[in-house]
């Protein structure tokens, strides 16, 4: 039992035609940090692929990416790196930062 909420209404009741509207903003975060994030794209390229399919410019979203690398106590160098370069308690926070990108 139980539900999912987001902004405070169970999504997991929805119908597709219902949930459709909000899956640009909804992202998982997966639990192995070595396997969830692509090892030949830079980490600013698997943060910014979503927002800028979904209509945002690549600008802003590189901006977005950067501040949200941030937030979660990684620097803005980070951008243009590998997953490959970073620890998994790093990746778990790239996984988060990817999660928050909308």
């Amino acid at each position: 039992g139980g539900g999912i909420l987001f902004e405070g209404r169970d999504i997991a009741k929805l119908s597709e035609a219902e949930f459709r509207p909000l899956r640009p903003r909804v992202q998982m975060i997966f639990q192995d940090p070595f396997t969830s994030l692509n090892p030949r794209s830079t980490i600013g390229h698997i943060l910014t692929v979503g927002p800028v399919a979904h209509g945002t410019p690549y600008a802003q979203a590189r901006d977005e990416a950067k501040a949200l690398l941030a937030h979660v106590g990684l620097d803005a160098g980070a951008f243009g790196r590998f997953p490959h370069e970073f620890s998994g308690g790093q990746r778990q926070r790239i996984g988060i930062a990817r999660a928050l990108m909308f």
